[in-house]
């Protein structure tokens, strides 16, 4: 597995600034947003939360003659979605059940602001944390898993990370955390949804798509990438998940 610099987060969220249709795409994962929709219920002395899956980044224009997507073009479920946060005293659990996804391989990355009254915002809809939060104190950006989303475009994802447990795909670790969760019951937590084209048949290749931040984003890489200036090319995000804390 590979480890990556703190830096790198940059290349997964500063191209939330790409314009569409007059606001930022920073402003749809980062500002109130009508479609979600938020629930809590207690279930043996866990916490679990409902929302709904929305859509995010456009696809990109760079990835050569491997592209299969549209630039510009956005992937929203075209059917009900649902995304659910399970809160022990110990770990946080993600369930995703989408569609609408372009089929290929995808990772999903927690967001995790383990702090959320330190945040500054502005926040997505339901929460407090944002953009300018992301290098806060306790926020961590970690690996939650890879799969290979099939033609019909359903993707079905899910992990559970523990208080205290270590990942190698880490890409940012606050100053004041040992380890990317601290806080299962109240902190924010957003899920996003990564795509890295189609899945090789390389299994080195088809590794890196699956389970690293930048697998297979390259500019002939055929996976509708897209170039965020300065902090060069990353993999677009066509969905996300925001749960607010508790």
């Amino acid at each position: 597995m590979k480890s990556f610099k703190v830096t790198l987060v940059l290349l997964m969220f500063l191209g939330l600034a790409c314009e569409h249709s007059g606001t930022t795409d920073a402003d749809l994962l980062f500002t109130d947003l009508d479609t979600t929709i938020l629930e809590a219920t207690s279930a043996k002395g866990t916490l679990v939360q409902s929302t709904s899956v929305l859509p995010f980044l456009p696809a990109g224009d760079i990835g050569g003659p491997g592209n299969q997507l549209v630039p510009g073009d956005f992937f929203p479920p075209i059917s009900k979605s649902k995304a659910t946060l399970k809160r022990g005293a110990d770990y946080i659990q993600f369930n995703i059940h989408t569609n609408g996804l372009p089929h290929g391989a995808y990772t999903v990355w927690y967001v995790i602001f383990n702090t959320p009254s330190e945040c500054i915002g502005p926040g997505a809809s339901g929460g407090v944390c944002g953009l300018d939060d992301l290098f806060g104190p306790s926020v961590s950006v970690v690996w939650a898993t890879g799969k290979v989303v099939k033609a019909n475009g359903i993707g079905n994802f899910s992990d559970r990370i523990y208080v205290g447990e270590s990942r190698s795909e880490t890409v940012i670790l606050g100053d004041n955390l040992t380890f990317p969760l601290s806080n299962p019951q109240n902190a924010e937590v957003h899920c996003i949804i990564k795509y890295h084209g189609l899945a090789s048949e390389d299994p080195d290749i088809l590794y890196d798509q699956l389970h690293t931040l930048l697998g297979n984003c390259g500019e002939d890489d055929g996976a509708n990438s897209f170039l965020d200036g300065a902090f060069g090319i990353q993999c677009f995000d066509p969905q996300v998940a925001v749960f607010a804390a508790n």
